[in-house]
């Protein structure tokens, strides 16, 4: 792990080398993917197994448990290329943070997407948004008609969160017209009777859910 300001500049530098940065943001441009998901675990289940080919990896997850990507990208690189499908990491955008926080932390997402496509990896990008004055800023770099991401984890806790998820939902359809809005977990009702290009998958919960009723 970095442990330097001059360290983690210079790693930054190397991320982003070659992208074309835009929005006021200056965020990485992702290019657009028409990528699915495919048989979906966590990131931290997917680094604890020994048969990755096998599995798409999400970072739909505590921070905690990827953050050792973002420091360290290329020791993880082999690893993300055995996978069946990439989506990208999803550092948290929540509504206890400050502005600066969600920004630097959407940053990150745009840097290591941008990392992925960059070293052939054909990654899923996420949205990420706690409030709708984030949509000022909180799509730039996503690319048009592409496969874009998001989760109901946590967006489903309370009236104002559910809405806020379901607007921005409907905003990110408007500006970004998406092939494939895949939806981490689910379904959205209010979505579905809107739109025809949601594709969900099942997230942790869902999954062991599953496992303990099987035995």
């Amino acid at each position: 792990m970095p442990n330097s300001y001059n360290e983690r500049e210079a790693r930054i530098i190397n991320y982003l080398d070659g992208a074309e940065l835009v929005g006021r943001e200056m965020y990485p441009l992702i290019k657009p993917t028409q990528a699915l998901p495919v048989n979906v675990i966590s990131v931290g289940e997917f680094l604890a197994r020994k048969d990755r080919e096998n599995f798409g990896v999400d970072h739909f997850s505590p921070d905690d448990h990827f953050e050792r990507i973002y420091n360290n990208f290329y020791k993880y690189l082999p690893y993300y290329r055995m996978a069946r499908c990439v989506i990208g990491t999803d550092f948290s955008a929540y509504r206890n943070m400050s502005r600066y926080e969600r920004k630097y932390n959407v940053g990150r997402n745009r840097t290591i997407d941008y990392c992925f496509q960059k070293n052939g990896i054909d990654v899923i990008p996420v949205a990420s948004y706690a409030y709708l004055d984030d949509f000022d800023w909180c799509l730039e770099g996503l690319p048009k008609h592409s496969s874009i991401a998001i989760s109901t984890n946590g967006s489903m806790m309370n009236f104002v969160s559910h809405e806020t998820f379901i607007d921005g939902a409907i905003i990110l359809q408007d500006e970004l017209h998406p092939t494939h809005l895949i939806i981490c977990g689910g379904p959205v009702p209010e979505l579905d009777e809107l739109y025809d290009n949601i594709v969900y998958y099942k997230n942790f919960s869902q999954r062991l859910s599953e496992r303990i009723h099987r035995g």
